[in-house]
């Protein structure tokens, strides 16, 4: 359940940050997002996305699903090794 909504507020990050790069507010963006993003949760995307380069994101999307994968068993990495690297 952890990982699950990890990986949902970064796919949320990822989102609002391809709105920002089409030229779009920050309020527009969270206003398309579903659900939408209440106002005085918007503050705390907005300190997100501004430490959190758009590589960065991708590249903890991309650890979040071997995470996911080596829990279900699909890829031998032990669970507990990988999380400790996500930090």
């Amino acid at each position: 359940m952890v990982l699950w909504s990890l990986t949902r507020e970064l796919r949320t990050l990822l989102s609002i940050f391809q709105h920002l790069d089409q030229g779009q507010s920050l309020d527009h963006a969270c206003k398309a997002q579903r659900p939408m993003i209440p106002e005085k949760r918007r503050p705390g995307y907005q300190q997100a996305l501004n430490r959190l380069p758009l590589r960065r994101l991708h590249k903890l999307l991309l650890f979040s699903q071997r995470i996911d994968l080596a829990i279900k068993g699909a890829l031998a990495l032990p669970v507990w090794t990988a999380c400790r690297i996500w930090r």
